[in-house]
């Protein structure tokens, strides 16, 4: 094997390495219910926006995924309705924790308030 044939394998496994890794970033965004671009791909993969857009084979599935995004903002959506439906729980829930640490805070302000003139009583 002479120095061309060579240098010409070792292209073809980086072109393939890189392939993997931005299908497998791909998959993974996929799975995860996450936004398929190119920002979110390459910073899964590893690999600059450039490469991703310069593989024909990466461009065309990264570009069919982000047109087939519609469906996700209809699912956002309705995880928004649903979040709206419950929102007087959760705001009732964060009022009772609230109120749970103003009540905290001035028994500590107290405690403080005791311990400071326990210091200036005996000096």
């Amino acid at each position: 094997m002479n120095k061309d044939d060579m240098i010409r394998e070792l292209a073809t496994k980086k072109r393939n390495i890189t392939r993997q890794k931005a299908l497998e970033a791909i998959e993974y965004l996929d799975r995860h219910g996450k936004p398929i671009n190119f920002n979110s791909v390459a910073k899964i993969s590893g690999l600059s926006k450039t490469t991703l857009y310069n593989s024909k084979e990466l461009r065309e599935k990264i570009e069919s995924y982000r047109n087939e995004a519609t469906p996700i903002a209809v699912k956002t959506r309705k995880k928004v309705e649903l979040s709206e439906a419950s929102s007087k729980a959760i705001i009732e829930s964060l009022k009772r924790k609230n109120k749970a640490l103003q009540e905290e805070n001035k028994r500590l302000k107290e405690q403080l308030e005791v311990a400071y003139k326990g210091y200036y009583d005996n000096q």
